[in-house]
């Protein structure tokens, strides 16, 4: 059953509408996500927008987990609508990792433990989208803004190569927002030192790649009546194929700049080796 809410999203002060109010009242933007049974936010869809702060916040909602909506005591799929206000004057203000400022925070919380709590947002969502060892841009939420998680210079390569970027039957099908809800990633560790850091991850995953093509063909995935059609069907069939062995280990680089932190792929560096 897929139920219906809406939640205002309160203290930012940090067919689709434009909001376009006079000084000094509030710029609101709605956007519409599916929320999973594991409590993830799947295919954001702006109602209303602010220009100025589309792609924080969409990218922020995707990045979003929640607790799963229950329904008569199971996880239920949920449409749910979020009503963003925020002040004209506060547009520049809000920060590229909303993501970040938008989680649960505790009172007294230090620098180190902020840095700490974005890394693992940032690494766990690059995770799950299969973003590890190349930062394959297409594999993101449709309106996630790479550019406010990746390092420029990566982007910069991949758009002069974009030959370069891996190509599966998921990519094909444009599945990997999708199956990105049924994969766990666990950060292990966070080494961040000065302006760069490494964060180490164990991912869990159901086989992918044995997906049979009755089902990636199926009118289920390729064409559903709703997206939760397409959801469902690829969420038996996780079910049915559980992640087999140890889960597979893996690390990610960030890299700080005056806009926070961004994963760093060294593209260029790898293609282009410094002389010894």
């Amino acid at each position: 059953m897929l139920l219906g809410a809406q939640l205002i999203v309160a203290g930012c002060t940090a067919g689709r509408e434009v909001s376009r109010p006079e000084n000094p009242s509030p710029a609101l933007m709605r956007v519409k996500c599916l929320i999973t049974t594991r409590g993830t936010s799947a295919r954001c869809h702006v109602l209303q927008t602010v220009p100025e702060i589309e792609a924080r916040v969409v990218t922020a909602l995707s990045m979003r987990r929640s607790e799963a909506f229950m329904h008569r005591g199971r996880p239920a799929w949920i449409d749910y609508t979020f009503n963003i206000q925020v002040q004209p004057s506060d547009f520049n203000a809000l920060p590229k990792n909303l993501y970040a400022s938008w989680e649960k925070k505790t009172s007294g919380e230090t620098e180190e433990q902020k840095t700490d709590a974005e890394l693992r947002q940032l690494a766990s969502f690059l995770c799950r989208h299969q973003l590890l060892d190349f930062p394959a841009t297409s594999r993101l939420p449709a309106g996630a803004d790479p550019s406010l998680l990746i390092r420029r210079e990566d982007l910069l390569f991949l758009w002069r190569q974009p030959f370069l970027a891996p190509f599966t039957e998921l990519d094909r099908r444009d599945l990997h927002e999708d199956v990105a809800h049924f994969v766990s990633c666990e950060v292990t560790e966070v080494r961040a030192s000065g302006d760069t850091a490494v964060v180490s991850l164990r991912r869990s995953s159901p086989p992918w790649e044995a997906l049979p093509l009755d089902l990636l063909d199926s009118e289920d995935v390729l064409a559903p009546r709703v997206l939760t059609d397409r959801l469902q069907a690829l969420q038996r069939w996780a079910e049915m194929h559980p992640a087999r062995g140890e889960p597979s280990v893996h690390s990610l680089a960030f890299v700080k700049s005056s806009e926070g932190w961004f994963a760093d792929y060294h593209l260029p560096e790898k293609a282009h080796p410094a002389a010894p």
